[in-house]
């Protein structure tokens, strides 16, 4: 308790240059936090309850190529697959061009059994099949029904741009889907568009997670050399091939925390080293009364340690609650983006152990050096 008090009474000597430096590593922390809360974002966007159990087949070539409808019955007759729903994305335009959402054209009944026992993708029993049985009926979001003020029965137009058709759709369902999208029927639009028999992508869920590298072995193997090739991988997989469209975001995210880092590091170890420097005298005064090199370095060490922890407890924690106000109270969705940013409890876990690092690496050099000074050299300073 003494030591803690001392540690205390230290730093509040010079109340300025602490305030400014536990800001300095608050702000610092923020935006570490910022940062590696979108990298843990991309890396887990995909990862929910039942994305274990689920594949994504793709042209081999691009995912701008289609798949013909006819692979549709040959995956589902794969050893392994319970599930094969296709999904094309339509890219349409609902009213204005920055109203963007995701829409997919999906067979509904396979879509549904695609997310059963996801806590994520919630809806209700009787709008469920209402939507599979209306040909025009979409199933939304409820945020976005919120958003634009879309109600069950209310009919929206989604002007096509990838197609030649402008969506008419009837609301049927609203529900949690996890992300701002709207099903409508692959048959409507493969009717619409003259059926074609063309498939974006197919979404398929397997019994096991241990089937999953042998099922995308079978599929891919079972359409190899024909002119439509397809890639069949893990839906965290396929998700990371959006990330990598953006360059290298986590190289770039990581980068920059490695320089925040630093910077702090030095302006803590620039702290440590003005506090204890002032304080030569006193030190040398305190080894001649009896106290040992081990308590004094364990003092300076902690003083370092409470400055870089107080930061790190405002910096980290001003960020999450922000965070989880914004994406989870208020539920804000990001245009044009498929996840929220909330940071999870292991990140932040991480991080504070971390400040608890940065502290002894921003005091150790100057205590060392001071312990280790002789009396004689620190009392010659009075």
């Amino acid at each position: 308790m003494k030591g803690a008090g001392l540690i205390l009474r230290n730093l509040l000597r010079n109340k300025r240059r602490t305030l400014l430096t536990v800001l300095s590593i608050a702000v610092s922390l923020f935006l570490i936090t910022f940062l590696m809360t979108i990298l843990t974002a991309l890396r887990s966007s995909t990862e929910t309850d039942t994305s274990h159990l689920r594949l994504i087949t793709r042209h081999k070539v691009s995912l701008t190529n289609f798949l013909p409808e006819s692979y549709w019955l040959k995956i589902r007759r794969q050893p392994g697959v319970l599930v094969v729903c296709p999904a094309s994305w339509f890219g349409g335009i609902y009213v204005d061009e920055r109203n963007f959402f995701a829409q997919f054209a999906v067979d509904p009944r396979s879509l549904l059994a695609l997310y059963q026992g996801e806590k994520k993708f919630q809806v209700d029993p009787e709008q469920a099949q209402d939507w599979v049985n209306d040909r025009q009926g979409a199933l939304v979001e409820r945020r976005l029904a919120e958003k634009y003020g879309w109600k069950l029965g209310d009919r929206i137009t989604l002007r096509g741009t990838i197609y030649s058709l402008n969506a008419e759709l009837n609301i049927r369902a609203i529900a949690r889907t996890g992300d701002d999208q709207v099903f409508f029927h692959y048959d409507y639009l493969n009717e619409s568009i003259g059926r074609r028999g063309i498939v974006g992508t197919y979404w398929i869920k397997v019994a096991r997670s241990d089937d999953l590298a042998p099922v995308a072995k079978k599929i891919d193997a079972a359409f190899a050399n024909s002119d439509a090739e397809t890639l069949t991988e893990t839906e965290q997989a396929f998700q990371a091939g959006f990330i990598s469209m953006l360059g290298n975001v986590q190289g770039l995210v990581v980068n920059l925390s490695l320089v925040i880092a630093f910077t702090m590091l030095m302006v803590a170890a620039n702290t440590m080293s003005m506090t204890i420097r002032e304080r030569t005298v006193e030190i040398a005064v305190l080894r001649s009364l009896g106290f040992g090199p081990g308590p004094l370095l364990g003092l300076l060490l902690g003083e370092a340690t409470v400055l870089a922890v107080a930061g790190g407890v405002i910096g980290i924690g001003a960020c999450a609650g922000l965070l989880h106000l914004w994406f989870t109270v208020l539920e804000y969705r990001i245009p044009q983006v498929w996840f929220t940013l909330v940071p999870p409890p292991g990140l932040l876990a991480a991080l504070l152990a971390g400040t608890i690092g940065l502290g002894v690496a921003s005091g150790i050099v100057p205590s060392l050096a001071a312990v280790r000074r002789p009396i004689v050299d620190g009392l010659r300073q009075a």
